[in-house]
């Protein structure tokens, strides 16, 4: 496919700029004859299966209801290219953004966290991704972010052997999807969940499909080094519970995982006030609640009164004290004062006879 610059036209739309060049293409648009409408365009070249994925991106897109998720505005077909015009968004791809470098520990978890609840949501709709990875990733400068590539989606009852994804997605295939028709689909969207925030947290690819890309048996080497892999650990100078959060997603074994992204939504959940951006303070936040430990603060409540309580009493006791001490002086000097007095008088008194 031709590489698109501004102000080219593609059918009804023009471009303002690429967000990401490739095939297919992503790129910010507007209507040619209003540029108030604006969207976002999923171009690509209409070529083997390019109709059949397009189909299944947009039937996926159309089952869900989420603000990570792009709508979909219309899709076509022509001579050269399958298009999807999706309700406009702005960010940058995952994959291009960590090429500048790691983000904020805090920011990373912000954008794991979105990731979480979309996941979520598209398989509480019925469907698995299969293709989560950070080149279908969009973020933007803070904790947005958006999800795309669904063109290998499934519902969830539906079990195709793979054969073959694009390299951008093979590095983040879970070893049970290579060898296993009948794969737990759901812990397999988790895997490559995983894999992501391996990738967020470290900067590294865990299993780079890269460097198999001349093999003719490139599948079954990274279904080999994913198996024998033992599961993936961030590093020490990340919090003891993202750690095994991270491990707990990437174990080669499929049982061994957490079993679905409500656990992981919920993890994320528990360690919030750690981990929260500024500007996501005070956002509620709806995730089940079930299984995690109840918040022990009234015992902490209550014993701090009772010291408060034991610390007044103490004061009014002391000041009390002090009290029955001043008065007591106070009575003492009166007794003294008034002997003195006495004795003044006498003498006077026997010094006048004396005179």
């Amino acid at each position: 496919m031709k590489e698109l610059r501004t102000g080219d036209r593609v059918g009804g739309w023009v471009v303002d700029h690429v967000m990401a060049f490739g095939d297919p293409a992503l790129v910010a648009v507007h209507r040619t004859n209003d540029s108030a409408t604006r969207a976002t365009l999923k171009i690509g070249n209409r070529k083997g299966a390019a109709e059949t994925r397009q189909n299944r991106e947009v039937q996926a897109l159309q089952s869900f209801d989420h603000p990570r998720i792009p709508k979909v505005l219309e899709a076509r077909t022509d001579d050269e290219h399958v298009t999807i015009a999706l309700r406009a968004f702005s960010a940058d791809a995952l994959a291009d953004r960590l090429v500048g470098g790691l983000p904020d520990w805090r920011q990373a978890i912000a954008w794991l966290y979105e990731l979480a609840t979309t996941l979520q949501h598209v398989h509480a709709a019925g469907w698995v991704h299969r293709g989560v990875n950070p080149s279908n990733i969009f973020v933007a400068p803070r904790h947005q972010l958006w999800l795309m590539g669904f063109e290998h989606a499934l519902a969830a009852e539906e079990r195709v052997e793979l054969t073959r994804l694009p390299d951008a997605a093979m590095a983040y295939v879970a070893p049970e999807v290579l060898r296993d028709p009948d794969h737990d689909a759901v812990r397999a969207d988790l895997y490559a969940f995983g894999l992501v925030a391996y990738e967020l947290l470290t900067g590294e690819t865990a299993f780079p499909a890269a460097a198999w890309a001349e093999r003719a048996d490139r599948e079954r080497t990274l279904l080999e080094w994913k198996t024998r892999a033992r599961e993936l650990d961030p590093g020490p100078e990340q919090p003891d519970w993202l750690r095994n959060l991270v491990k707990k997603c990437t174990h080669p074994v499929a049982e061994q995982r957490l079993p679905d992204m409500d656990t992981v939504v919920a993890l994320l959940s528990a360690a919030r006030s750690s981990w929260e951006l500024p500007e996501l303070k005070g956002t509620p936040v709806a995730v089940p609640r079930e299984g995690l430990p109840p918040l022990q603060v009234e015992s902490t409540i209550l014993q701090h009164q009772q010291q408060l309580a034991l610390w007044r009493r103490a004061q009014l006791e002391q000041q009390a004290a002090n009290r029955t001490i001043m008065v007591f002086v106070a009575g003492a000097l009166g007794c003294v004062a008034g002997v003195a007095m006495s004795a003044l008088v006498i003498l006077m008194t026997e010094l006048a006879k004396l005179g």
